[in-house]
């Protein structure tokens, strides 16, 4: 994907997510995440699939795979909540189980957490931002978000 390209999805996503107030549901927000996922995949053999998992943290979760074989799911939080309360717990160790990579979101940060316990952690914006109607995502953010997403979606 070109870097235009690039920049229009995760801006459409950042444009998205402000408009909604915090207190909406998950389900609202993932549509936003699921058409980012889906528009920077370079390979589209990729499919992104919307479920509702049992052991999730919040039940929602995109599960990330190719024709080959599953290449991990991302697992979001409520908007408000903080990653680092969920890192290191039983759930989140029961889901790495099942998946070699995950990302863990609360829509603005991210963290990439691999079955090695490497992490892996970068910040599209802060509730602050997402609060000003003027903000502009920042370039740099996204750039180190991005490349989170592009180890998930790597073979």
């Amino acid at each position: 994907m070109n870097s235009q390209m690039m920049y229009t999805a995760w801006n459409d996503y950042y444009k998205g997510i402000k408009t909604l107030d915090k207190k909406n549901t998950q389900n609202n927000y993932i549509n936003y995440l699921e058409n980012l996922v889906n528009m920077i995949k370079s390979d589209p053999s990729i499919r992104i699939k919307k479920e509702n998992q049992k052991e999730s943290f919040s039940g929602k979760c995109l599960k990330v795979e190719n024709e080959r074989k599953d290449l991990g799911c991302i697992i979001t939080v409520p908007m408000t909540e903080k990653l680092e309360k969920f890192k290191l717990t039983e759930q989140l160790k029961y889901i790495l189980e099942k998946n070699e990579k995950i990302i863990l979101s609360n829509y603005y940060e991210f963290s990439l957490i691999t079955l090695n316990g490497t992490t892996q952690t970068a910040s599209l914006t802060n509730l602050f931002e997402l609060d000003n109607k003027n903000s502009e995502m920042n370039l740099e953010n996204m750039e180190q978000v991005n490349h989170l997403f592009d180890e998930l979606l790597s073979n």
